[in-house]
This record gives C-alpha cells, structure tokens and sequence, in this order.
C-alpha cells in the first residue's frame, strides 16, 4: 500500500486498495486498485506502479515465481464507472 500511496498523480488516495484474490499451492495471487488523476498517463503510471511493486516485493525479499502476474486496476477520476484491468 506505501508502494500506492507513493506514486505521483493519484487521485482518492484514501479509496486505493491492496487485496490478496487468492492463494493456491502456496502462491499469493494480488490485486491493486486506485484511482488516477485526470489527464494523467495512464499506461505510465501502471508501468510505474509496477516497477516499484516489484521493487519493493525485492527489497523485502519476497520472490515472484512464474508465471508472475500482478493485476493493476486504475480507476480514472473523469469517469468514476470505467474500470481498466492490466494483467
């Protein structure tokens, strides 16, 4: 969630969500939800959000395995009903 909060051009900050989806055969599966600032990149900040998940998961020695998918679901500020899902 620091990963979240931290990045620039997020709007509703208090809106973002980190959840665990599932787990199966000891693998985690995570979802990250939070809004972006309008007229923001959206493809930009997604790849940010990312790179810094990732980076984080790394520093706290946490490995992804392959096949490695972290979902990422934006929600624009301009239109509060559009839901982007990124895998």
């Amino acid at each position: 969630m620091d990963v979240i909060k931290n990045l620039e051009n997020i709007d509703r900050l208090e809106t973002a969500e980190v959840n665990f989806t599932g787990l199966k055969q000891g693998i985690f599966n995570l979802q990250a939800k939070f809004w972006i600032a309008i007229g923001s990149n959206m493809l930009h900040i997604k790849s940010e959000a990312l790179e810094k998940i990732k980076k984080r998961l790394d520093a706290d020695n946490i490995p992804l395995v392959t096949p490695t998918s972290i979902n990422l679901i934006s929600q624009n500020s301009q239109d509060e009903n559009l839901n982007t899902k990124t895998e």
